[in-house]
């Protein structure tokens, strides 16, 4: 097991050092365990987003992510959706576009 801070040697970086002729087994928490078959727009923008971390793998674009999938997409996006919720909730994001030029109407 490998714990990672974001900032320093990361899971791409061990791998291209110790790949040898056979790909590594490893699980990475950024790739989706969610089966995206019946959801072809949330796969294509989890393909997009998947994008730089791809790089890092020195993957390309029919890379197969789904041997190192570690964690679910769906609670992350529920988190995410709640805070943004409360934020919405709380005027601030309403006040942010006011101060941006943007007004009620717009949004």
């Amino acid at each position: 097991m490998l714990g990672e801070r974001h900032t320093s040697v990361t899971l791409p970086d061990v791998i291209k050092a110790v790949s040898g002729r056979t790909p590594p087994k490893y699980l990475y928490e950024p790739f989706s365990t969610d089966d995206f078959s019946q959801e072809p727009h949330t796969e294509a923008a989890y393909r997009a987003g998947l994008g730089a971390v791809r790089d890092k793998f020195g993957e390309g674009e029919d890379f197969d992510w789904r041997p190192h999938a570690l964690e679910s997409l769906y609670p992350k996006l529920g988190e995410t959706m709640s805070a943004l919720l409360g934020y919405m909730e709380s005027g601030k994001l309403t006040a942010r576009f006011r101060m941006i030029g943007v007004s009620d109407g717009d949004v």
